[in-house]
């Protein structure tokens, strides 16, 4: 969370799939844990945040269905998947930009997430 920086991509999965983009619209900075969440008493009153434009994928994108690319494409440190396709442990990984124009022409693939897709890079 530390390095993000205004303008920084960020992928979100969740059980496997690619689900939304997000672009960081600040760059990481120290803020207190959110009044919504300190009752799940999740971390640390202080913690990291990043404010973001986060648009969910019309149709989200299966990970199984490009892990071999993606464990090609992705860094050989701090990498969202180990060498056996499993996911590491983790909050925010690193992404090559390979991997991020591969992402790209993916979800550009399917018509239905163009137009959110092309809203947000503009808003980037």
């Amino acid at each position: 969370m530390h390095n993000i920086t205004k303008g920084d991509i960020i992928f979100h999965s969740f059980h496997r799939k690619l689900i939304a983009v997000s672009i960081a619209q600040t760059n990481a900075y120290s803020a207190p844990q959110p009044a919504e969440l300190k009752a799940q008493n999740l971390w640390e009153e202080n913690g990291i945040r990043a404010d973001c434009s986060y648009t969910v994928l019309h149709t989200p994108l299966c990970i199984n269905e490009m892990i071999d690319t993606i464990l090609d494409l992705q860094p050989s440190k701090y990498a969202p998947f180990n060498r056996l396709g499993k996911g590491n442990t983790g909050y925010l990984f690193d992404c090559t930009t390979k991997m991020a124009e591969f992402l790209f022409d993916k979800i550009n693939q399917i018509p239905q997430n163009q137009p959110p897709l092309a809203n947000i890079l503009q808003k980037g």
